[in-house]
């Protein structure tokens, strides 16, 4: 038996349980069940012997919830009444406990006869592997302790291009964590490949073309880390797609299979007239897909530098994500009228808040100035921070600049640089 891999989760598991349901939520294969295994004392799979579950759903659905407890019902958007089942059962007894693991929502018109499952239920949110639970990152610049304003930054990153797109192209999949790269960057394209077959069966909506959907993951992947609309996805999918709300119930599907995500904008107070870009920046679960969906060849990416930024910037996406809801953070990005960016905006909440840039290639140079992209970061961050009203949003902390590799330092103007494989919770 292959060795468990810890997760961030794993400590969390049990003390959300105290309202005796926890749903887990997250993509295929981000590791659920595995997770949920280990303290779970029974389990039922409501994608097996699906003859046996809807006989006992129909005739004595109580038999299917017996425990003991923890119990662990997996899959189990596929039943969604079950749910109302398990609501009653905790509110009989609250010491009966149960873990529903998911990967996908339930159908809209099944959700109408939920039960909201306040206070009987927590929510858990998985995703795929951080670098953190990979091994990948040391964690010694800790997300908290910046906060906290007590993180110290020095160290150095010797992360090679090479080992930068292979940890790309082979992602966070808990299932290949022991496999060779070559088998991890197959797994995903087979993912790929069955998560089209698997959105188109279980959405429920008869309209989804597999060509388009198919159409739809590669022109996600050439969107990658940017702001874009329905429209311009719709146009790059098929021309003959002219109203966007086709293209948002493909995306919708996605987002129900948690396998595409939406970054907001931050809603902020400016003390210029600038207005705030809106539309919300669109990523994968895991920046893999964008690879598998594309390249065949993920070495390909030293071609196609822009792609490349785009790709290690949804990473960084990925990590933040992950780092912010452990620090019980929200993460958004700040665009304005004036074409002023930040990359990441991580919001803590009491008025505290990280701007963060994102940065490959710490040496490299911009081709229009000819200067440090580094130097330019820094200059960028400090000019778009001071048309931000503090007296209503709060000071920041100290920006950050998060690179692929190079050190970990800071910087005489303040701001911090970190590469990506010295972050962590």
């Amino acid at each position: 038996m292959k060795r468990y891999k810890k997760r961030l989760v794993d400590e969390l598991v049990l003390p959300k349980l105290y309202l005796g349901g926890l749903l887990i939520e997250g993509v295929k294969d981000c590791g659920k069940t595995m997770t949920a295994q280990r303290i779970a004392s029974s389990a039922i799979n409501l994608l097996e012997n699906k003859v046996e579950i809807e006989f006992l759903l129909d005739t004595k659905p109580e038999n299917l919830l017996d425990g003991p407890y923890p119990q662990l019902i997996d899959e189990w958007q596929a039943y969604p009444l079950i749910f109302n089942l398990i609501k009653t059962r905790i509110d009989e007894d609250q010491d009966r406990k149960y873990i529903l693991a998911g990967s996908a929502n339930p159908p809209n018109k099944a959700l109408l006869q939920i039960h909201s499952g306040a206070g009987r239920f927590a929510v858990l949110q998985m995703k795929t592997m951080s670098w953190l639970e990979k091994g990948y990152s040391n964690g010694s610049i800790s997300l908290n302790m910046i906060q906290q304003n007590r993180q110290k930054f020095d160290g150095m990153s010797k992360l090679t291009l090479e080992e930068l797109i292979t940890r790309i192209a082979i992602g966070g999949w808990p299932r290949t964590i022991h496999e060779s790269d070559k088998k991890s960057i197959t797994f995903v394209k087979d993912y790929l490949k069955l998560t089209n077959d698997s959105v188109l069966s279980t959405d429920g909506s008869s309209h989804l073309n597999p060509v388009r959907l198919e159409a739809l993951f590669k022109s996600i992947s050439r969107n990658i880390a940017t702001p874009v609309k329905y429209s311009t996805l719709a146009n790059d999918i098929d021309s003959q797609i002219q109203d966007y709300e086709t293209v948002r119930s493909y995306v919708e599907a996605l987002e129900k299979a948690f396998l595409v995500e939406k970054l907001p904008s931050w809603n902020v107070h400016l003390r210029s007239s600038a207005s705030l870009r809106k539309t919300p920046k669109i990523h994968f679960c895991d920046p893999s897909i964008a690879i598998s969906a594309l390249l065949k060849d993920p070495m390909s990416l030293m071609k196609d530098g822009n792609f490349f930024g785009l790709l290690f910037e949804s990473l960084v996406y990925h990590e933040l994500s992950i780092y912010a809801y452990f620090n019980n953070a929200k993460l958004f990005y700040y665009q304005d009228s004036e074409a002023n960016e930040i990359d990441y905006i991580v919001d803590f909440g009491n008025r505290t808040w990280l701007p963060i840039e994102v940065k490959l290639n710490p040496y490299a140079t911009d081709k229009k100035s000819g200067k440090n992209v580094i130097d330019l970061a820094s200059k960028n961050l400090h000019r778009i921070i001071s048309k931000i009203d503090t007296a209503k949003m709060g000071e920041p902390l100290d920006p950050l600049i998060i690179t692929a590799w190079g050190p970990a330092a800071t910087r005489k103007d303040g701001v911090r640089i970190v590469p990506l494989d010295m972050l962590g919770v």
